[in-house]
């Protein structure tokens, strides 16, 4: 009885991160004069984006406890990232201005948007590394 809960726990953060994962990287995706390293972020977010939504039809994940672990704490932090970039946004209009891009700015630091990239990076090989042992 108690995998029935903790697969339910790992399907919960596993959605709750594709929500936030694509939240993230549609938001950043609709920045009109982006730097590179913005769509390159925005790339990432839909790169672990899609290693969330394989998560999510794998039958074995929802069993899995270390994944369990890995998945919390992953989308807890998409969660939190979510939020504030989605505080951040603006009307269509206001994003051809470059307005989004300048609350972006004043929100996240050049330097956090720098470590948010190897960050993503981390957590998309991390839990492709649990996919491929669970496909097995």
């Amino acid at each position: 009885m108690e995998a029935i809960g903790v697969g339910a726990n790992v399907l919960a953060f596993v959605v709750l991160g594709i929500k936030s994962a694509k939240l993230a990287h549609d938001t950043l995706s609709a920045i009109s004069d982006d730097p590179a390293r913005v769509r390159n972020l925005a790339a990432d977010f839909l790169q672990l984006h899609w290693i969330l939504e394989q998560l999510l039809q794998c039958r074995a994940a929802a069993t899995d406890t270390a994944l369990h672990g890995q998945a919390r704490q992953c989308c807890e932090t998409l969660g939190k990232l979510a939020t504030t970039i989605e505080r951040l946004q603006v009307s269509p209009r206001e994003r051809a201005t470059g307005r989004f891009w300048k609350r972006l700015k004043a929100a996240i630091s050049e330097s956090d948007l720098e470590k948010l990239g190897p960050w993503v990076a981390q957590q998309t090989s991390m839990l492709s590394l649990r996919l491929n042992v669970l496909s097995r």
